[in-house]
């Protein structure tokens, strides 16, 4: 077993999934996280339009390797997936005395993010124990009753039981075990939303970060929004059927920044289909345009659209099937 196969198929799997969010994997979440993301697995087995996605991925070797190895096939043997992170705040932009613009770009280091990839599924533990076996890399042990897999002494891969995994870093995963027969920390007002979303849509995500903690220079007065900067939390996602409906809810400091926000919505959706207008634009993105709708609530910006799902793959089709030349 490659270093990292088995953690790197459960974290590209995480950025994939009428149930709620599964109680023990919410337990298992870090209490300092800040967003949330959900993916019904086992509901998306049911959609056409992901079977059609499959149909057209490339067949993989290394996946088909890896399911040989393992008797894992994350197509088929996840039922759900859960990501808890605590996201790291961007970096403050200096500014020139003379003219207020913000010096250089600096980003957000990834490695210093903090969270989980939980998963429920069937996983075959004594077979994916003997791949491990043959990697000088991987050390498997025993931690809090669940089977730990460390990896290069950096990361982990845990197994509580044949249905339930968690990946991460060594601490982090170590942490979730501890806490999974526990309650979960999660406020009760993020708790609510978590399981309304998660009751509703196929794949959703909530965070409670603010984006000016995420985007270099967004804090400040000569920020690139300072409508933008005042929203201190966002949510939703998507519901897969006949019709693909996205959602999307903003929480912004006031009711009055939440009406400039819908309104600078709103315009940016006329500029686009104004300068679409004459142009040969796809029908799918005209009838997704025309559906948007934006509202406001109090302090809440309330945005949705939907899709037909024959359409989407219309576009899905003519887009691939233009040549890389064409495309310049």
């Amino acid at each position: 077993m490659r270093q990292t196969t088995l953690l790197s198929a459960l974290l590209a799997f995480g950025s994939l999934s009428a149930f709620a969010a599964d109680p023990q994997l919410l337990n298992m979440a870090p209490p300092g996280a800040s967003t949330y993301a959900g993916i019904n697995v086992e509901q998306l087995k049911t959609s056409p339009f992901i079977q059609f996605l499959l149909t057209q991925m490339p067949e993989s070797d290394s996946l088909n390797k890896f399911i040989a190895e393992t008797g894992f096939d994350p197509r088929r043997d996840l039922t759900e997936v859960l990501i808890a992170t605590a996201m790291p705040s961007a970096p403050a932009v200096s500014a020139t005395a003379e003219t207020g613009t913000p010096q250089g770009t600096p980003g957000i280091d990834i490695r210093s993010w903090a969270g989980v990839v939980l998963a429920k599924g069937t996983f075959n533990v004594p077979q994916i124990l003997g791949v491990a076996a043959n990697d000088a890399q991987v050390v498997v042990s025993t931690y809090s009753g669940a089977t730990l897999l460390t990896i290069n002494k950096a990361e982990a891969l845990a197994f509580v039981d044949a249905s339930t995994a968690v990946a991460g870093n060594v601490s982090s995963v170590k942490a979730a075990l501890d806490r999974r027969n526990g309650s979960n920390s999660i406020s009760p007002a993020i708790m609510a939303r978590i399981n309304q979303l998660s009751t509703t849509l196929d794949a959703w995500t909530v965070s409670t970060g603010a984006l000016s903690s995420f985007i270099p220079g967004m804090a400040g007065p000569n920020g690139p929004s300072a409508v933008l900067s005042s929203i201190t939390q966002t949510s939703g996602g998507v519901k897969f059927g006949a019709s693909i409906q996205l959602s999307v809810q903003a929480i912004a400091a006031s009711a009055q920044d939440a009406s400039s926000i819908g309104d600078l919505t709103k315009f940016a959706v006329q500029m686009i289909s104004a300068q679409g207008n004459g142009a040969n634009i796809p029908e799918a993105i005209s009838t997704m345009l025309k559906s948007l709708v934006v509202s406001t609530d109090g302090t809440a910006v309330n945005v949705s659209l939907s899709m037909p799902e024959d359409q989407l793959e219309s576009l899905i089709k003519t887009t691939t099937s233009v040549s890389p030349a064409a495309r310049i």
